[in-house]
């Protein structure tokens, strides 16, 4: 299993080449589990992202037939070490996706209507996500032309930072469309 993580703001034009991170499945914290703020960074900033996951088996999948792979969505956090990776600026930096907590997220519930108006609150901050689902097939369909998408991938269509440097003890707590789906604390 594998965590697509796309570089790009909610609502914002989707444009190639892609930017993307690639994370490990032993990144992801979930079940509501503590963030324990890892030593290697000094800065860290917290980005809402929404997740959608594959249910299928796929190559080359049509982005008219995304819609048939991508069976649950989710609030997550992508977490992120802004002082290293500004010091491996220029270099590749994708070690430092792999550590535990780089992707915090919430329940999975079912693929909203792509039509309908979504929206995500994460602590005082509320994000537009309104055109991300149709968004999440169309990055399904290109990523799928390059990698085989296999059952359990997760494509984070868009991040929106609402936070830096959260003390120790904040408990983060997010909705989608009103419903709490998110949950942890920084530890």
């Amino acid at each position: 299993m594998k965590i697509l993580s796309f570089d790009r703001m909610p609502g914002s034009e989707i444009y190639s080449p892609l930017g993307v991170d690639i994370m490990p499945d032993s990144s992801i914290i979930k079940d509501g589990k503590p963030f324990f703020v890892p030593s290697f960074s000094d800065c860290w900033s917290y980005r809402l992202g929404f997740a959608l996951r594959n249910g299928r088996l796929g190559k080359n999948v049509g982005e008219r037939f995304a819609s048939r792979y991508l069976d649950a969505m989710a609030l997550c956090v992508i977490t992120r070490p802004d002082d290293a990776i500004e010091s491996h600026a220029g270099l590749q930096h994708g070690l430092l996706n792999s550590y535990e907590g780089a992707i915090i997220l919430g329940e999975w519930q079912p693929v909203a209507d792509p039509s309908a108006p979504l929206t995500a609150t994460i602590c005082d901050h509320s994000v537009d996500l309104s055109g991300e689902i149709v968004n999440a097939y169309r990055l399904f369909a290109q990523s799928s032309a390059i990698s085989v998408m296999k059952i359990g991938d997760i494509i984070v269509t868009c991040r929106d930072c609402f936070a830096f440097n959260l003390p120790v003890d904040t408990v983060v707590t997010g909705s989608l469309n009103g419903v709490e789906s998110l949950h942890f604390r920084i530890k």
